[in-house]
């Protein structure tokens, strides 16, 4: 029975986590989600990498390039405390576009503060 359980636990661990995709929310600006289902056993900062990667490829499918506007990632702690996840916000930008890479566009100015 306890094999089973833990089993059953890894499994919950490992299980896929599936993305919102692209979800257009403004001229040029898009966001995605994912939760975290494996909860603290897993890191939303790596689950927060791969939706940037996500973000540079559909950008890049349609023959943009990719501008991460923000990044948010919420890590419960401890096993009981919640599923977490993250969410990015970016912009698919044209190359020649002079927002692009206009550190000027960004609010904090390139500047993050973690406290």
């Amino acid at each position: 029975m306890k094999k089973l359980i833990a089993i059953g636990l890894l499994g919950v661990a490992l299980s896929g986590c599936a993305s919102t995709g692209p979800i257009q929310i403004g001229r040029d600006t898009y966001t995605i989600s994912e939760t975290n289902e494996g909860g603290a056993f897993t890191s939303v900062y790596k689950l927060a990498g791969k939706l940037t990667k996500e973000a540079a490829t559909y950008c890049h499918s349609i023959g943009k390039q990719p501008e991460l506007v923000t990044s948010n990632a919420n890590q419960p702690v401890g096993p009981m405390a919640g599923l977490g996840g993250a969410t990015i916000t970016f912009r698919c930008l044209d190359a020649n576009d002079p927002r692009y890479g206009d550190p000027t566009m960004r609010r904090d100015n390139g500047v993050t503060t973690v406290n």
